[in-house]
């Protein structure tokens, strides 16, 4: 994590992505896995300072043997509701205080609601083919 933010400012770039998982190891539990983000996860925070913000972070959900038959696909109850759980730390992982910062920059004009430490962008997104714009959006894609 060190090397990868000292390279990402020697280059001037001021956005990062990652997975939950190329950041910070599977552990035995989902609690000591969940704990292995938490402190790459605030390592990372440190480390950004205040001009570098992460672009994008999502849960991996491919890599895995136990997700051969997707995450929030598959028929097995354990390996959906790991995933589900994989998921929410990410989305926490994610700052998504970044989802309020950033909502006008990406031109979304609905509203953001914090429920439960969540943020939810509400609004239902209809692609016309024409234009493939979506409704609460005011930026053309």
């Amino acid at each position: 994590m060190r090397a990868n933010f000292e390279f990402i400012n020697k280059l001037g770039v001021d956005k990062w992505c990652f997975h939950d998982r190329d950041i910070a190891p599977d552990g035995k539990t989902l609690e000591e896995t969940n704990a292995n983000l938490d402190e790459v996860v605030a390592l990372a925070k440190e480390l950004q300072g205040s001009k570098i913000r992460p672009s994008w972070g999502t849960a991996q959900l491919f890599v895995h043997p136990h997700y051969m038959h997707g995450g929030a696909t598959s028929s097995e109850l354990g390996v959906y509701a790991y995933a589900a759980a994989q998921v929410k730390k990410a989305i926490e992982a994610r700052f998504l205080e970044t989802i309020v910062a950033y909502k006008k920059k990406i031109g979304f004009n609905g509203l953001a609601l914090r429920a439960n430490g969540f943020y939810v962008l509400l609004g239902v997104v209809k692609f016309d083919p024409k234009t493939v714009s979506a409704p609460g959006f005011s930026k053309r894609f």
